[in-house]
């Protein structure tokens, strides 16, 4: 398993700094897992990563759960891939810019 660190902060989402998103091969399927570090505005927020494919189609919808989740593998085959970040509370709707994560 490797772990893929981000930051979000309101309503963006980059890469933490420390975390190594080198040499991410392509074809991987239940090994890539998202950690996401996110700022207070998130706060109570039921939380969905939106994950989208090199042609930037959005493929499919992860529940994150203790501001984690996995890479489904449909969209590992390119040479990136792309990460959002909903969440909701109520009437409150906060969502994240689209990240993308290159692979070899």
């Amino acid at each position: 398993m490797r772990v893929l660190k981000f930051c979000v902060d309101e309503q963006k989402i980059s890469k933490m700094p420390g975390c190594d998103f080198s040499n991410i091969a392509r074809g991987s399927s239940d090994y890539l897992k998202v950690h996401l570090s996110v700022s207070d505005g998130w706060s109570g927020c039921a939380k969905v990563a939106e994950f989208y494919d090199m042609l930037g189609q959005l493929r499919e919808s992860v529940p994150v759960i203790n501001n984690a989740c996995t890479v489904p593998a449909v969209v590992t085959g390119g040479i990136l891939w792309g990460i959002r970040i909903i969440g909701a509370k109520g009437n409150y709707r906060i969502t994240t810019n689209k990240l993308e994560v290159m692979q070899s």
